[in-house]
């Protein structure tokens, strides 16, 4: 990218490195198409825009991954009990006799009983060894206090009081 190029050592005073650093600073600086330049020795340096967009793409990159996190929140419903079910996130829960369960003991479970209480047994006061813990009411917990339409305290009916009822 210089001119003159002389690789004279950092702090020459010649002319034609002064020259080469000026015009260095003005292209890292100003340049808006290259994201990479050499300098007046020869090494390889990323310019003004260069540093901005490998910003912007982390910024991106952490944007995506933030999003993708936000997405994950909740409850991944694997579906019905069924015996060679893998189990290998916390939010993931398996529906089995009108309710839904989690897995509570280490991951990767493959489901190997024909219900959670042949499965490692369920959690309870009574069972503080259970496997598997009935979430059943935590929808429907999460709803109520969700400030969603539809949803909160949409989901509750007041009963007016009127004469003749």
């Amino acid at each position: 990218m210089s001119t003159y190029k002389t690789k004279n050592p950092l702090g020459s005073a010649a002319v034609k490195d002064l020259y080469d650093n000026a015009e260095n600073v003005d292209k890292f600086v100003n340049d808006r198409t290259k994201e990479e330049l050499e300098d007046r020795l020869g090494v390889l340096r990323k310019t003004w825009h260069g540093m901005e967009m490998i910003f912007s793409r982390f910024i991106d990159y952490i944007t995506g991954r933030g999003e993708q996190a936000v997405a994950a929140i909740g409850w991944q419903e694997l579906g019905n009990w069924a015996v060679g079910l893998a189990v290998d996130n916390r939010q993931q829960i398996v529906y089995y006799n009108g309710s839904w369960y989690k897995y509570l003991g280490e991951l990767e479970h493959v489901i190997a009983g024909d219900s959670p209480e042949n499965d490692g047994g369920v959690w309870s006061a009574a069972n503080p060894t259970g496997k598997w813990s009935n979430i059943g009411d935590a929808a429907l917990r999460s709803n109520l206090g969700s400030g969603e339409e539809g949803v909160g305290d949409a989901l509750l009916a007041v009963k007016q009081p009127y004469t003749g009822a």
